[in-house]
């Protein structure tokens, strides 16, 4: 069959019972399974890969609570509460897509200034030139 014409039976397998067709989720979601408790993590709020999928597969993870990414995370209250709550890992993750006028510089830039600094940061990508994610950890 082309591509463009694909029995619904086969779609339906495939959407019911397949892995998600985000890139590189299933790397993610079993570094998560063994991340320690509590953990947070912050994802890309842009719907879509990667947070989509990691909501879909949240039961995998469950001493791994999840939020999307915003500028509030930045601010030194959020950081201090954060520490407050006692997570003992602190997880970021997100697609490295975008542009110099793109809304999501409003957290992307800053994240990568403060949290996802080269030295705490993993790009993951299957095949050369792929869109990498990007999974930072602090502490």
């Amino acid at each position: 069959f082309p591509s463009h014409d694909i029995p619904p039976f086969v779609q339906m397998k495939q959407d019911l019972f397949n892995w998600t067709n985000g890139w590189n989720i299933r790397e993610v979601v079993n570094m998560l399974k063994t991340a320690s408790s509590p953990s947070v993590l912050f994802f890309d709020p842009q719907w879509g890969n990667p947070g989509t999928a990691l909501v879909v597969y949240r039961n995998q993870f469950p001493q791994v609570q999840i939020f999307p990414i915003s500028s509030d995370l930045f601010k030194p209250e959020v950081q201090a509460e954060i520490t407050k709550l006692g997570f003992k890992n602190k997880i970021a993750i997100y697609s490295k897509t975008g542009n110099a006028q793109d809304s999501r510089n409003t957290w992307q830039t800053p994240l990568e200034q403060t949290i996802c600094r080269p030295e705490n940061r993993k790009e993951i990508v299957s095949y050369e030139n792929q869109t990498p994610l990007i999974l930072c950890e602090w502490q």
